[in-house]
C-alpha cells in the first residue's frame, strides 16, 4: 500500500504544481492564462495541452478507488468517504465565497466542492463497479450522457432555470448535475477512469493502461476534424483526449517508481496538496488586494513564480519531514 500511496502521490503533486504555477502567474502577470498565449491553446479550446484539473480529477478517482476497495461494507465505505470529503466541502463554501463570491458557488464553478461531492459518488459507483471491473465503459456511458444533456441545454432545455442570474435552488441542483464546469456528471467519469488506470497499475497491468492511452489519443486524434477536442465547452472528444493525456504522464511516473526513480518533490506536493491549494489562491489574492496584481511582464512574474513554489516546497517538505516522515521514504 505504501508503494501505491507514493507514486499516486506523485501523480497528484504534478497536478498541483501545474495549478499552483498557472494561477500564481496568473494573477502576478498582465497576461490571462486562460484566453492569452503561449498558455491558452486554441487548437483545444484549453488552458495549455494539460489543465491541472483534468489529471487532479483523474488522481482523486485513484483516491476513491483506495476508499472503496478499504470497506466491505457499502455503509461503512460511505460514511467514511463522507467524513473524508465533507469536511473539505464545508471549507470550500466560506473559500469560495471570499475568493469569487456566491455566483461561483451557485454555478458549481469551484474545484474543491466538486470535486468533494464527485468523489463520494464515485467511491460508491466504484464499490459497486470493481468486481465486474467495468470502470471504463461506466465512464463512457457517464460522459456520453453529461455530452447529451449538455447540447440539450445549450438549446434551449432548462433555458427557463438561471444559470448564473436569478439564483433558484432547481438551477443550483442542475449546475451540480451537468452545467457547472465541476459538476458530478463532468467529473465522475474522470475519476472512474483514474479508478480504472489505477486498478491496472495494483496488478501490475502497466501495458494495458500504455495502451489504452494510446489508443484513446488515437481516437482522439481521428476523430478531431469531426469532433474537436474542446475543455472548455466539454466535448465528447475530451473524453478520449484525457484518458490519453493522463494516461501517458501516469504511465511514465509509474514506470519510473518501477525502476525506483522516484519525485520527492512531487510527493511532497502531493501529500500536501490540499493545504497547498487553499493558500496559493490566498497567497494570490492578497497579491491584488495589496495592489500588485496583474501588473508584470511574462519573464519576471514566471521567476517570482518559481521561487514562491520552491519556497512552498521548503515549508511543505519541512511539515512532511515532521509529521508525515513514513510516507517520504
Amino acid at each position: 500500500m505504501k508503494e501505491r500511496v507514493f507514486y499516486v502521490d506523485e501523480f497528484r503533486g504534478l497536478a498541483i504544481l501545474l495549478m499552483v504555477f498557472l494561477n500564481i502567474f496568473d494573477y502576478l502577470s498582465v497576461y490571462d492564462v486562460h484566453v492569452d498565449a503561449p498558455f491558452y491553446v486554441k487548437g483545444i479550446n484549453s488552458v495549455t495541452l494539460l489543465p491541472p484539473i483534468l489529471l487532479f480529477c483523474f488522481v482523486s478517482g485513484m483516491s476513491a478507488y483506495f476508499i472503496s476497495t478499504k470497506f466491505s461494507n457499502v455503509k461503512d465505505m460511505i460514511v467514511k468517504s463522507v467524513k473524508k470529503y465533507g469536511k473539505y466541502f464545508l471549507i470550500s463554501i466560506p473559500f469560495t465565497m471570499f475568493m469569487w463570491g456566491f455566483r461561483t458557488f451557485y454555478e458549481w464553478e469551484e474545484a474543491i466542492q466538486g470535486i468533494t461531492v464527485s468523489a463520494v459518488i464515485a467511491s460508491i459507483l466504484i464499490h459497486y463497479l470493481k468486481k465486474k471491473d467495468k470502470f471504463m465503459e461506466a465512464s463512457f456511458l457517464i460522459y456520453i450522457t453529461q455530452a447529451i444533456l449538455l447540447f440539450s441545454w445549450r438549446n434551449g432545455w432548462t433555458a427557463g432555470i438561471p444559470f448564473n442570474t436569478g439564483y433558484s435552488i432547481i438551477g443550483f441542483f442542475l449546475n451540480m448535475l451537468f452545467r457547472g464546469w465541476f459538476s458530478i456528471l463532468n467529473l465522475v467519469p474522470i475519476m472512474l477512469m483514474g479508478a480504472f488506470f489505477l486498478k491496472n497499475y495494483v496488478d501490475n497491468k502497466l501495458r494495458i493502461n500504455l495502451i489504452i492511452s494510446l489508443m484513446s489519443g488515437l481516437i482522439a486524434v481521428i476523430l478531431y476534424p469531426l469532433i474537436p477536442v474542446d475543455y472548455y465547452m466539454r466535448s465528447l472528444n475530451l473524453f478520449f483526449y484525457f484518458t490519453s493525456i493522463c494516461g501517458f504522464i501516469t504511465v511514465i511516473i509509474y514506470y519510473l517508481n518501477q525502476k525506483n526513480i522516484k519525485f520527492r518533490f512531487l510527493r511532497v506536493f502531493g501529500l500536501l496538496s490540499f493545504e497547498i491549494y487553499i493558500t496559493h489562491f490566498l497567497l494570490a489574492k492578497s497579491f491584488r488586494l495589496m495592489g500588485f496584481g496583474d501588473s508584470l511582464a511574462m519573464i519576471p512574474a514566471a521567476i517570482i513564480t518559481i521561487l514562491i513554489i520552491f519556497l512552498y516546497y521548503l515549508f511543505a517538505n519541512f511539515y512532511a519531514r515532521k509529521f508525515k516522515k513514513e510516507l517520504l521514504k
